[in-house]
Protein backbone atom coordinates (compact mmCIF):
# COMPACT_ATOMS: atom_id res chain seq x y z
CA UNK A 1 0.00 0.00 0.00
CA UNK A 2 3.06 2.33 0.81
CA UNK A 3 4.05 2.07 -2.63
CA UNK A 4 1.03 2.29 -4.46
CA UNK A 5 0.66 5.62 -2.16
CA UNK A 6 4.47 7.30 -3.34
CA UNK A 7 3.65 5.93 -6.92
CA UNK A 8 0.48 8.21 -6.70
CA UNK A 9 2.31 11.18 -5.14
CA UNK A 10 5.10 11.18 -7.52
CA UNK A 11 2.55 10.77 -10.40
CA UNK A 12 0.83 14.22 -8.87
CA UNK A 13 4.25 15.80 -8.74
CA UNK A 14 5.57 14.78 -12.11
CA UNK A 15 2.46 16.15 -13.70
CA UNK A 16 2.89 19.88 -12.22
CA UNK A 17 -0.30 21.67 -10.49
CA UNK A 18 -3.14 21.80 -13.05
CA UNK A 19 -3.92 17.64 -13.62
CA UNK A 20 -3.38 17.29 -9.70
CA UNK A 21 -6.49 19.53 -8.90
CA UNK A 22 -8.71 17.50 -11.64
CA UNK A 23 -8.07 14.39 -10.76
CA UNK A 24 -11.09 12.05 -11.54
CA UNK A 25 -12.53 10.82 -8.51
CA UNK A 26 -14.68 8.13 -10.85
CA UNK A 27 -12.24 5.63 -9.83
CA UNK A 28 -12.05 6.06 -6.50
CA UNK A 29 -14.96 3.97 -5.42
CA UNK A 30 -13.73 3.31 -2.03
CA UNK A 31 -13.57 5.62 0.36
CA UNK A 32 -9.59 5.03 1.22
CA UNK A 33 -8.53 5.87 -2.67
CA UNK A 34 -10.50 9.48 -1.98
CA UNK A 35 -8.68 10.16 0.92
CA UNK A 36 -5.16 9.22 -0.80
CA UNK A 37 -6.17 11.83 -3.10
CA UNK A 38 -7.24 14.52 -0.69
CA UNK A 39 -3.91 13.79 1.06
CA UNK A 40 -2.06 14.65 -2.24
CA UNK A 41 -4.49 18.12 -2.64
CA UNK A 42 -3.03 18.93 0.75
CA UNK A 43 0.26 18.30 0.35
CA UNK A 44 0.08 20.55 -2.95
CA UNK A 45 -2.13 23.21 -0.93
CA UNK A 46 0.59 23.51 1.16
CA UNK A 47 3.41 24.12 -1.45
CA UNK A 48 1.33 27.44 -2.77
CA UNK A 49 0.50 29.02 0.38
CA UNK A 50 2.96 31.03 2.54
CA UNK A 51 2.55 32.64 6.14
CA UNK A 52 2.70 36.46 7.01
CA UNK A 53 5.45 36.78 9.39
CA UNK A 54 6.21 33.21 9.83
CA UNK A 55 9.04 32.07 12.04
CA UNK A 56 10.56 29.57 10.24
CA UNK A 57 9.33 26.40 11.43
CA UNK A 58 11.25 23.21 11.51
CA UNK A 59 8.52 21.86 10.08
CA UNK A 60 4.94 22.44 8.32
CA UNK A 61 2.77 20.50 10.54
CA UNK A 62 -0.38 19.27 9.73
CA UNK A 63 -3.03 18.55 12.36
CA UNK A 64 -6.61 16.68 11.58
CA UNK A 65 -9.76 16.56 13.01
CA UNK A 66 -12.05 13.39 12.19
CA UNK A 67 -12.04 10.25 10.42
CA UNK A 68 -9.15 7.82 11.43
CA UNK A 69 -8.40 6.43 7.98
CA UNK A 70 -7.82 9.93 6.41
CA UNK A 71 -5.35 10.05 8.64
CA UNK A 72 -3.58 7.04 8.25
CA UNK A 73 -3.73 7.99 4.40
CA UNK A 74 -2.72 11.71 5.02
CA UNK A 75 0.43 9.97 7.20
CA UNK A 76 1.53 9.20 3.03
CA UNK A 77 2.99 12.65 2.78
CA UNK A 78 4.56 12.60 6.08
CA UNK A 79 8.31 13.59 5.61
CA UNK A 80 7.39 14.67 2.73
CA UNK A 81 9.10 18.39 1.38
CA UNK A 82 7.06 21.84 1.42
CA UNK A 83 8.95 25.22 1.33
CA UNK A 84 12.66 23.36 1.79
CA UNK A 85 10.96 21.96 5.52
CA UNK A 86 9.86 18.52 6.23
CA UNK A 87 5.53 17.81 6.50
CA UNK A 88 4.43 16.69 10.42
CA UNK A 89 1.25 14.95 10.65
CA UNK A 90 -0.43 14.97 13.95
CA UNK A 91 -4.06 13.32 14.76
CA UNK A 92 -6.09 16.37 16.90
CA UNK A 93 -8.12 15.09 19.96
CA UNK A 94 -8.83 18.79 21.11
CA UNK A 95 -8.80 22.35 19.99
CA UNK A 96 -5.86 23.14 22.18
CA UNK A 97 -3.12 21.56 20.43
CA UNK A 98 -4.26 23.16 17.05
CA UNK A 99 -2.40 26.17 17.81
CA UNK A 100 0.78 23.79 17.13
CA UNK A 101 -0.44 23.30 13.46
CA UNK A 102 0.33 25.38 10.48
CA UNK A 103 -2.07 23.17 8.37
CA UNK A 104 -5.45 22.15 9.88
CA UNK A 105 -7.74 19.34 8.09
CA UNK A 106 -11.56 19.10 9.75
CA UNK A 107 -12.89 16.13 8.42
CA UNK A 108 -16.75 16.60 7.45
CA UNK A 109 -17.76 13.67 10.28
CA UNK A 110 -16.54 16.58 12.29
CA UNK A 111 -19.01 19.04 10.78
CA UNK A 112 -21.25 20.10 14.07
CA UNK A 113 -18.43 21.53 15.79
CA UNK A 114 -16.40 23.51 12.70
CA UNK A 115 -17.29 27.01 13.24
CA UNK A 116 -16.25 26.72 16.49
CA UNK A 117 -12.52 24.90 15.32
CA UNK A 118 -12.49 28.20 12.33
CA UNK A 119 -12.30 30.75 14.97
CA UNK A 120 -9.96 29.26 17.07
CA UNK A 121 -7.33 28.57 13.76
CA UNK A 122 -7.86 31.73 12.49
CA UNK A 123 -6.48 33.48 15.67
CA UNK A 124 -3.31 31.22 15.10
CA UNK A 125 -2.87 31.74 11.11
CA UNK A 126 -3.85 27.99 10.41
CA UNK A 127 -4.49 27.12 6.74
CA UNK A 128 -7.90 25.62 7.45
CA UNK A 129 -9.15 22.86 4.87
CA UNK A 130 -12.23 20.71 4.96
CA UNK A 131 -14.72 18.76 2.51
CA UNK A 132 -17.85 19.90 4.61
CA UNK A 133 -20.18 20.95 2.55
CA UNK A 134 -19.82 24.94 2.59
CA UNK A 135 -16.81 25.48 4.51
CA UNK A 136 -15.98 28.13 2.76
CA UNK A 137 -18.64 30.38 2.49
CA UNK A 138 -18.62 29.39 6.10
CA UNK A 139 -15.32 31.33 6.88
CA UNK A 140 -12.89 28.15 6.24
CA UNK A 141 -10.15 28.61 3.98
CA UNK A 142 -9.87 26.25 1.53
CA UNK A 143 -13.53 23.55 0.49
CA UNK A 144 -12.30 20.47 -1.16
CA UNK A 145 -15.65 19.11 -2.94
CA UNK A 146 -16.79 16.42 -5.39
CA UNK A 147 -18.13 17.56 -9.01
CA UNK A 148 -21.22 16.08 -10.60
CA UNK A 149 -19.16 14.48 -13.30
CA UNK A 150 -17.06 12.77 -10.12
CA UNK A 151 -13.96 15.66 -10.37
CA UNK A 152 -12.59 16.23 -7.09
CA UNK A 153 -11.92 20.48 -7.09
CA UNK A 154 -11.51 22.62 -4.21
CA UNK A 155 -12.87 26.72 -2.86
CA UNK A 156 -10.97 29.44 -1.91
CA UNK A 157 -12.10 31.85 0.35
CA UNK A 158 -9.92 34.68 0.03
CA UNK A 159 -11.21 37.06 2.68
CA UNK A 160 -10.35 34.17 5.33
CA UNK A 161 -6.95 33.72 4.00
CA UNK A 162 -6.13 37.07 4.35
CA UNK A 163 -8.15 37.24 8.08
CA UNK A 164 -5.66 34.16 8.68
CA UNK A 165 -2.44 36.44 7.53
CA UNK A 166 -1.88 33.30 4.27
CA UNK A 167 -1.06 34.49 1.06
CA UNK A 168 -2.46 32.11 -1.68
CA UNK A 169 -0.36 31.61 -4.77
CA UNK A 170 -2.16 33.19 -7.61
CA UNK A 171 -1.60 29.63 -9.68
CA UNK A 172 -3.19 27.82 -6.87
CA UNK A 173 -6.32 30.53 -7.34
CA UNK A 174 -6.55 30.21 -11.04
CA UNK A 175 -7.33 26.76 -10.51
CA UNK A 176 -9.87 27.39 -7.54
CA UNK A 177 -13.61 28.09 -7.10
CA UNK A 178 -12.93 31.36 -5.58
CA UNK A 179 -15.22 32.57 -2.56
CA UNK A 180 -15.10 35.70 -0.01
CA UNK A 181 -13.82 37.89 -2.70
CA UNK A 182 -15.49 41.74 -3.43
CA UNK A 183 -17.38 42.31 -5.92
Amino acid sequence: MAQLINKIIKIFLSAFLAPVFFISAANAAETSREYVVKAAFLYNFIKFVTWENEQTPESVSICAFGDPEFIRDLKSIEGKKAHEKNISVNEMESLNKSIQCNVLFISRYESPDYKKIIAEAEKYRILTVSDIDGFAEKGGIIELFTTDDNKIRFRINIKAAEKSGLKISSELLKLAVIVGKDN
